[in-house]
């Protein structure tokens, strides 16, 4: 897995690369000569010692802060994508795959990080430099090789690490290493431990704010604003533990009654539980949201994307991966698995008890979704009968013809 880090991927855009790559979606032409008027016209001056200096267009890149700016990017970094699936079909490239059916993953691209997979040999990684060499001599991309890093399996020998190595210049990630603020690489025993800057970025914050200078009401508008919006981007894919829940939350109640004393060792005087104070304003409390509700409830939230969309590609992914024979309601828990899979296995108990299909025409598997509140208990009290018997496989065999029961 290479992860590539693109150097001033805004400023270096081509634009005659971005009309190919809107003229490919299908655009009309005038609608594209507008848009090109409208990255090409602006003009820009610098100051030089306090004054402006004289005005000069560019012959390329897109402006930061422009509407149109992130939507003509994303248009023109797919062309990558897309040129990675027409070398997938043509045999070039591998990617790689999780499963017997599970489809080939080449990359996961979002805004100018990128990350692309495919086997450790060197045909596989000369093509794939190949590939990245000429989107980048169209496009004006240049990869920033110094912010860029490379992933091998445990099963890769140090020959071919070496080999690959003298393709692209980069370092090997390491534990620390992240991708869109999260780590890629997590410890097989306490995978919350790769998550401890987040306390630091909590402590970091205490600092900027003279929090005992400021009222309650202020505290808490920060708690609601700040604190407890850190956390979040986070708990989207990993169920943090008990424990760890418990040091975010120390932080945010001691700034609550205390805020930033010279001394922070001193124990702050805790007037009301914590839980009342969680509690919502009706029930007498301030409405703090509780940190553990938050996880399980984003968790959920994927989980229930993930149980009713069995088309999408995370799905198919997962699906060989983990439970191949099987649906994501009869799932069982393997080892090894992803941190994102396993907060999953843990929030489908919650997810069983508050899920149920509409029958209609009873259409549906018998054995293999939550079809009634007693599902889960389907199986345990299954009653063998003699060889030969036939049992009902769909919900609608259980229905008696011409009968309410």
């Amino acid at each position: 897995m290479l992860k590539i880090d693109l150097a001033k991927a805004f400023d270096r855009l081509e634009w005659s690369f971005i009309v190919s790559a809107l003229a490919r979606k299908g655009l009309h032409g005038h609608f594209i000569n507008l848009i090109h008027a409208c990255i090409s016209s602006p003009t820009f001056s610098m100051l030089i010692n306090g004054q402006p200096s004289h005005k000069f267009k560019s012959f390329r890149g897109i402006r930061q802060g422009c509407p149109m700016s992130p939507y003509l990017f994303v248009i023109a970094i797919n062309e990558l994508s897309v040129a990675l699936n027409e070398a997938l079909a043509a045999h070039h490239l591998q990617g790689i795959s999780l499963g017997p059916d599970c489809p080939s993953i080449h990359s996961l691209l979002f805004a100018d990080d990128l990350l692309v997979c495919g086997q450790a040999t060197m045909q596989e990684a000369n093509s794939m430099a190949q590939l990245i060499h000429h989107f980048c001599y169209i496009s004006g991309q240049t990869p920033n090789w110094a912010k860029s890093a490379i992933l091998f399996s445990t099963h890769v020998s140090q020959t071919t690490i070496q080999e690959i190595k003298q393709v692209f210049p980069v370092s090997i990630m390491d534990n620390n290493f992240t991708h869109l603020g999260h780590p890629l690489i997590l410890p097989a025993k306490n995978r919350t431990a790769a998550y401890n800057f987040v306390i630091d970025k909590f402590l970091n914050k205490l600092p900027a704010y003279k929090a005992n200078m400021l009222s309650h009401a202020a505290r808490l508008e920060l708690i609601r604003s700040l604190f407890s919006a850190i956390p979040v981007y986070y708990m989207s894919n990993i169920l943090f533990t008990k424990k760890f829940i418990a040091k975010l939350t120390a932080i945010i109640r001691k700034f609550w009654w205390t805020g930033i004393r010279e001394n922070n060792s001193n124990k702050s005087l805790c007037l009301r539980a914590w839980k009342d104070i969680c509690n919502s304003k009706q029930e007498g409390g301030l409405g703090i949201r509780n940190l553990q509700a938050i996880n399980e409830g984003l968790l959920l939230a994927a989980a229930w994307r993930f149980a009713k969309d069995p088309s999408s590609h995370l799905h198919l992914v997962l699906k060989s991966k983990y439970f191949h024979d099987a649906s994501i309601w009869t799932a069982i828990s393997t080892t090894p698995k992803s941190a994102f899979w396993s907060s999953i296995l843990k929030m489908l108990p919650k997810l069983k008890d508050h899920s149920f299909y509409q029958l209609t025409q009873g259409n549906i598997s018998l054995w293999s979704t939550p079809w009634c509140s007693l599902w889960a208990s389907v199986h345990d009290n299954l009653i063998i009968q003699p060889s030969g018997y036939i049992y009902p496989s769909l919900v609608k065999d259980l229905w008696i013809p011409g009968q309410k029961v």
